[in-house]
């Protein structure tokens, strides 16, 4: 039995994606709704992954997506 796969299959093809985790999912100070108990109304900047230098940063390093983040926080 022969088995053929076409280029669209093969792995080199795949797409590959960069996983980017918000800042704010990692931070204790995070509230629903782009809302944060030191910042007020956080800007999106942080919520959307654009920037990791939030000022009021309390990170929850037992939360699953710090693994994504710590080597972008300084």
């Amino acid at each position: 039995m022969n088995r053929e796969v076409s280029n669209s299959m093969s792995k080199e093809n795949d797409p590959h994606f960069e996983i980017i985790r918000p800042l704010c999912k990692v931070c204790k100070n995070s509230e629903e709704n782009f809302k944060c108990k030191k910042y007020g109304t956080k800007p999106k900047k942080y919520g959307y992954a654009e920037k990791y230098d939030c000022p009021y940063l309390n990170l929850d390093k037992t939360a699953i997506s710090y693994k994504y983040i710590k080597d972008k926080i300084k």
